[in-house]
């Protein structure tokens, strides 16, 4: 920071658009490097940075083309050619870093690879510095590793939306919000991911916190069905055998068969009878078959003693209705006179 602050602070800016890579690339041509792309973080969401005079222009050029733009509250450039100028600055205060590994994994945007932590020495941080910010390349690197669930750590998510917009679908979220600090809005976020399927250790979680389990409340199973019986007939009988035998070659148009259960010989006057009489038995079956998946709703008249009104009542009936005969029959039923 102090080099930086010594160095580059004051001479230059940065500023987010909602543009691809390609085409932010052909947009700040027109600087002639004055402006250089410091930050690829999604399909459409790149950082430009540069000298402040061209910045200005940039940002008038795109709000007149309709294109997103907003300037980031920095005053220097970073991830461009401006950081060269703490180069030997920045080798100098960083020689004494005694970087180790790190228990987590890490994926470095500016090697675009996993790396060992022990290999983050001074000359690592510059390039941090200097290089294009690879953010898309490492997040699509991840999620074609089999990576599905991102979590931004931060004061409050900059670039999960990007992430969002790279793997689709994913389980992203942040940690913290602007004006939502608090431990409820971390164990908010925890919830977020549990709840796309990501394991939280919540013991962890909830250390200090003074939760603890509880048992769920109990609930009435209700074991009835929603859909109806079929009817079975009050006169129905359990089939014979040699009629089901009958209608069983009828129905398969078995004209030997047919003939051999009956004790006759195939003649012409059976074998002309035949397709009609299978004709017949299938379409007496498929009619069975599809009253079996109908249920009817009849309505019986139930006999009920109308209650007679005691005290003061007023009957409400809508004007076009006083000399119905149904409205009457009730109105008297209940003890109710007209007004």
């Amino acid at each position: 920071s102090q080099a930086i602050a010594a160095g580059l602070a004051g001479d230059g800016g940065m500023v987010s658009v909602a543009l691809s890579a390609e085409q932010a690339a052909e947009r700040i041509a027109a600087w002639g490097g004055r402006i250089e792309i410091a930050a690829l973080n999604g399909p459409a969401s790149v950082v430009v940075a540069g000298e402040p005079a061209a910045l200005d222009e940039l940002l008038a050029a795109c709000e007149a083309d309709g294109i997103r733009a907003r300037r980031i509250p920095v005053d220097y450039a970073s991830h461009t050619s401006h950081v060269e100028r703490i180069e030997e600055e920045l080798a100098r205060v960083l020689a004494e870093v005694r970087p180790q590994s790190s228990a987590v994994p890490f994926f470095s945007t500016v090697e675009a690879d996993w790396l060992d932590t022990q290999a983050l020495d001074a000359g690592y941080w510059y390039r941090n510095l200097r290089r294009t910010v690879g953010f898309q390349t490492a997040v699509e690197a991840l999620a074609e590793a089999g990576y599905e669930a991102f979590v931004e750590v931060s004061p409050h998510p900059v670039l999960a939306m990007n992430i969002a917009d790279i793997v689709e679908p994913a389980a992203v979220t942040g940690t913290l919000r602007r004006d939502d600090g608090g431990l409820d809005r971390f164990l908010t976020s925890l919830g977020e991911l549990w709840v796309h399927g990501v394991d939280v250790d919540w013991a962890q979680a909830f250390t200090g916190t003074g939760a603890h389990h509880v048992d769920l409340p109990t609930y009435a199973f209700q074991r009835s069905r929603y859909w109806l019986d079929a009817p079975v007939p009050s006169d129905a009988v359990a089939a014979d055998p040699a009629d089901a035998r009958f209608w069983e070659v009828v129905e398969n148009g078995d004209l030997q068969s047919l003939a051999s259960v009956l004790g006759v010989s195939p003649d012409e006057p059976l074998k002309a009878a035949l397709p009609a009489l299978s004709a017949w038995r299938r379409e007496q079956r498929d009619e069975v078959r599809l009253e079996g998946w109908q249920y009817r709703v009849s309505w019986r008249p139930v006999p009920v003693k109308a209650q007679t009104l005691s005290g003061a009542w007023l009957v409400a009936v809508p004007v076009g209705l006083l000399e119905d005969e149904w409205v009457s029959a009730v109105v008297a039923g209940i003890g109710a006179r007209g007004a």
